[in-house]
């Protein structure tokens, strides 16, 4: 614990407002005979040779709030003694911000009204008085939601959450959606001025709020002008906040959120017996013979949005499927089959779990009817999928105006990922890792097409719901994060690229003429 850490504010004793002090929930206070022990998620603050006054009040805070000006005593002891004491108090709990929640309650302190939490090891709560006139509105990145019954205000630039107990705080915050000072605020709010500008005191010091300057025709906020946040959206910058340690205080990594027992999610979807399309198999000792130089495939990757007339065939597709996606082993966690099983396939994935699916749009192909097609990776084969021809022609077409083609694709890869899979074993960073391999899995595609002499363009959006009606699913289970059209490159030479080829020869794909620099490449 830094021995010159600063102390928070003082609070006035007394007053229509009460402020409380508690200890995050999951802290755990443990005595000794000269130290006691603060047990947090972010590891052991040792206090050595703290006073009775500061012993009691951490075992206190630790089963609620608690007003200091009852520890204190303050009505029958000598006031110096208070002021000391109480400046000793805040000089200690200035150490432990990290883990003391802020309360504020109304005079009497029967009804809390908001809680100021931290988040994060590097919290300080240091609430100032609010200047008259000074325009005050929520931050553009805070967000609502419910936790734990409470009405909850975060912020990924902030390193608190406020908790609403009382809808009057509720109110109070919905307030600030726009620009207020806190005159208006006290007119539009109502209840006792000191309890409204206390609280939007905190609201500022937690981050919740931010603080302008008065401007024509419109208060100017520092966030709308900082060139650093103007570039994120309030749901990416959450997203990354959310996802990453530092930020935030939710559990994290392989801590098997849903509970003990298998995962709900089969290793492979089952898939109907009927009318599969067994694939064709490569031998890998001939395609290694074959293919270009590992270095001479990745500097010749491109993204292709004209494609030759001559559609790729059957027996190609099933060569690019088998080297890019079939599941090549599979095992049960820590040999429990009740456990579920993880993958060895030709690309990574968190945790082994492989939780993507694949989805074939075949508009053209040399060997296989038009139609919508499931890979099952397991067993190397494509499975019919019950649809009708204008959802055929309605993914098609949505796929060339997402990727600027010259034409319809002849065929288009759809990505899914059924998220059970993940959620079942990781928090917070469940979706991370399902956007990490997706991106693993569309480069994996590139490279292996780019070397058969194949062309692909990833598209830069899905549409989740058309999606998920054309191929049966239920997005919020199972839903599109990925897609890329598939076709032969145009004048390009059918077959695999002959070992040894240089990438400046002709019939390697190219940079296609007129494609605007912004498009994928």
């Amino acid at each position: 614990m830094a021995a010159d850490a600063p102390s928070p504010s003082v609070p006035p004793p007394g007053g229509a407002v009460r402020q409380l002090w508690s200890l995050r929930p999951d802290v755990l206070v443990e005595t000794a005979d000269r130290t006691l022990t603060l047990v947090s998620r972010w590891g052991e603050t040792v206090i050595r040779a703290p006073g009775p006054l500061l012993r009691d009040s951490l075992t206190r805070m630790q089963l609620g709030p608690i007003w200091l000006d009852n520890v204190l005593d303050v009505e029958r002891r000598p006031q110096a003694q208070v002021l000391a004491e109480r400046a000793a108090m805040m000089l200690a709990l200035g150490r432990l911000e990290h883990l003391v929640v802020r309360s504020l309650a109304a005079e009497g302190g029967g009804r809390i009204l908001l809680s100021v939490e931290p988040v994060a090891r590097a919290a300080r709560f240091r609430p100032q008085p609010v200047e008259d006139g000074l325009p005050v509105r929520l931050s553009r990145f805070t967000t609502l939601r419910t936790v734990g019954g409470l009405l909850t205000a975060e912020s990924p630039l902030a390193l608190h959450r406020v908790l609403m107990h009382q809808p009057e705080a509720a109110m109070l915050v919905a307030a600030l959606a726009g620009a207020r000072t806190p005159q208006a605020l006290e007119t539009l709010v109502g209840g006792p001025p000191e309890l409204v500008r206390t609280a939007l005191s905190y609201l500022l010091a937690a981050g919740i709020a931010v603080r302008g300057r008065p401007g024509l025709p419109n208060p100017v906020f520092e966030e709308d002008q900082d060139a650093a946040l103007r570039m994120w959206s309030a749901n990416d910058l959450a997203f990354h906040a959310g996802t990453t340690l530092g930020r935030n205080d939710g559990d994290f990594g392989a801590t098997y959120p849903l509970g003990p027992g298998p995962n709900p999610e089969p290793a492979v979807k089952p898939r109907a017996r009927t009318g599969r399309i067994p694939l064709y198999r490569p031998e890998l000792k001939e395609v290694q013979a074959a293919d270009a130089p590992f270095t001479a495939v990745l500097e010749a990757r491109r993204s292709h949005r004209r494609f030759d007339p001559v559609a790729p065939t059957l027996r190609e597709l099933g060569e690019l499927l088998y080297r890019a996606l079939r599941i090549r082993a599979q095992n049960a966690v820590g040999g429990d089959p009740d456990a579920g099983h993880i993958q060895d396939r030709p690309y990574p994935a968190g945790g082994a779990v492989h939780e993507l699916e694949f989805y074939l749009t075949i508009g053209e192909c040399d060997g296989l009817r038009p139609g919508v097609y499931a890979y099952d990776a397991l067993r190397h084969e494509l499975v019919p999928v019950a649809s009708q021809p204008q959802d055929r022609c309605d993914l098609l077409a949505q796929a060339q105006v997402a990727a600027e083609l010259e034409g319809c694709p002849p065929m288009l890869i759809t990505v899914t990922a059924r998220f059970g899979r993940v959620f079942w074993k990781y928090s917070s960073i469940g979706y991370r890792l399902v956007m990490q391999d997706t991106g693993v899995v569309l480069q994996t595609l590139y490279l292996v097409a780019t070397a058969m002499g194949l062309g692909v363009c990833a598209l830069g959006a899905v549409d989740i719901d058309r999606t998920a009606r054309v191929l049966g699913l239920d997005w919020r289970v199972e839903s599109g994060v990925g897609a890329m059209v598939l076709g032969r490159p145009r004048g390009a030479v059918p077959g695999s690229v002959p070992a040894g080829a240089d990438p400046a020869d002709a019939q390697w794909p190219r940079w296609p003429d007129g494609v605007r620099e912004h498009g994928t490449r």
